[in-house]
């Protein structure tokens, strides 16, 4: 393993151990092969080793709770916008992959997602159907969520959603 001062999903591995927040049974390579066909998206290097190493919370959507009340969810439970609410109307909620929400989906975590391991994939809050963006990458999102930072986990809400 690297350095788990500089590898978020080390680091993030350490903090839910300290925390006694239980992980999910990790996947196998397979199962994410079997992810990006069905959605035709390569998953960055950083998600599969979190898949690989943690898959989410003890149960996935829906908890347990961390301390700030969120769910992280499994790589089964994962999907695109686009199938995950109705209400949502964005040209490309089929991009965006909910991986997170806040006490039971008072909002969502969603990283983008899409053909190339190389491309960004930023992270969003969604916020009724506003999406806000909060990360550049799953990573920065990891070490944002670990050192507690109210403005990625909680950011402002939207003017036309408060």
């Amino acid at each position: 393993f690297s350095n788990s001062m500089t590898d978020p999903i080390d680091t993030l591995a350490l903090h839910w151990s300290r925390e006694n927040y239980p992980h999910g049974d990790p996947v196998v390579p397979s199962d994410l092969s079997a992810f990006e066909g069905r959605y035709d998206v390569v998953l960055s290097k950083e998600l599969k080793d979190y898949f690989l190493r943690l898959n989410g919370s003890e149960s996935g959507s829906g908890g347990p709770f961390d301390q700030d009340y969120l769910s992280f969810w499994h790589l089964d439970q994962i999907g695109p916008l686009s199938e995950q609410t109705s209400y949502l109307d964005l040209p490309d909620a089929r991009t965006w992959f909910v991986f997170a929400d806040y006490l039971l989906w008072s909002h969502a975590y969603v990283v983008r997602l899409n053909g190339s391991a190389y491309a960004p994939e930023p992270i969003a809050v969604v916020y009724g159907t506003s999406l806000v963006h909060v990360a550049a990458s799953f990573g920065d999102f990891v070490t944002s969520y670990v050192k507690r930072d109210l403005n990625v986990l909680f950011p402002p809400m939207p003017a036309s959603q408060s």
